[in-house]
């Protein structure tokens, strides 16, 4: 008789377990996570990065984010695999996760990627619903892979298009392959110099979207589309004057800042520079500031609650920078 060690055993087990999906989810519930990883492990033949959200009001323990490393080539999963938490964009984690919980309804992630975002808003709190808008194909299937890997997945609808100022068919220029998953996809076809492919496809407005939907109550948007943000919130405009969700958006040196300013005046908007441990308000001018990518559009009306979130998460708000 052939006789198992206790390593080859908890292997065997591990493995198969890993055939039955429910399993993991089960193990991550009752806190078995050491296990629960190894599972999510075997069964997504990956490295594994489990990143603890910071527990919100009323919560007794964290949540985790498990996210595929990929071999190192998910840059945001590999800073978070570094520095933990605070290792990417801060502090637009820890600002999205507090105006999620703040604020409550859903979430529309646009320009998903991989998922962060989408499953920290999923986690924040028990009952939002995720809206998670991914263009690319190739990113699109880590992003779902992403997902079967959360115990949260359920409240995340995935939707393959790209989010503009039309509906129809649109062309997302790819630039050349670097080796890490393409964060860089554009509908602006000079955002990028060294653009290697073009792909076709399919488009809609926030606006159209949110109609579809049986226009649901919307809390907090998200937007990262390298360089057409603008033309993002051209396409939210209705959704905007009934919801007043907080916008939060890249921008970078060749983002329309005229644009945006015109959105922000006609919805009675603040834009608020989000640095790493400072939040500056933008006053009549949105400009690009290096240690400020990520801006938020906050409604008037939210402006004291909103600096409520910064202030329990250590970011201060300050006036206009000179």
């Amino acid at each position: 008789m052939v006789q198992l060690s206790g390593t080859t055993l908890r292997s065997k087990m591990v493995e198969a377990a890993a055939s039955v999906p429910a399993v993991a989810k089960s193990l991550e519930a009752v806190g078995a996570h050491t296990v629960c990883d190894k599972v999510d492990r075997a069964r997504s033949g990956g490295d594994i990065v489990a990143v603890r959200l910071p527990a919100g009001p009323g919560q007794l323990r964290s949540r985790r984010l498990k996210l595929l490393r990929r071999h190192g080539t998910d840059l945001a999963v590999e800073a978070m695999a570094r520095d933990g938490w605070l290792g990417f964009e801060r502090p637009l984690p820890d600002v999205l996760v507090g105006s999620v919980r703040r604020f409550g309804g859903a979430l529309f992630d646009v320009g998903a990627n991989t998922g962060l975002y989408s499953l920290a808003g999923a986690a924040a709190a028990p009952r939002v619903a995720v809206h998670a808008f991914e263009a690319f194909p190739p990113v699109l299937e880590l992003l779902v892979e992403n997902l079967a890997l959360q115990r949260c997945s359920k409240r995340i609808k995935v939707v393959g298009k790209a989010v503009s100022d039309i509906d129809g068919t649109l062309s997302l220029y790819v630039p050349r392959f670097t080796g890490a998953v393409e964060t860089s996809c554009s509908l602006d076809p000079n955002f990028k110099e060294d653009v290697a492919d073009k792909v076709d496809v399919p488009a809609t407005t926030l606006d159209a979207y949110w109609e579809t939907c049986g226009r649901p109550q919307v809390c907090v948007v998200k937007i990262d589309t390298e360089g057409t943000e603008h033309r993002v919130l051209a396409g939210a405009q209705l959704m905007t004057e009934s919801q007043r969700p907080v916008i939060f958006y890249e921008f970078l040196p060749r983002g329309d800042a005229g644009a945006i300013a015109r959105f922000a005046a006609s919805n009675r908007m603040v834009d608020v520079r989000l640095r790493p441990t400072e939040a500056i308000l933008s006053g009549d001018a949105i400009e690009f500031d290096g240690d400020a990518w990520n801006h938020a559009l906050v409604p008037e009306e939210k402006l004291a609650a909103f600096g409520d979130v910064l202030c329990s998460v250590g970011v201060r708000l300050s006036g206009a920078a000179t």
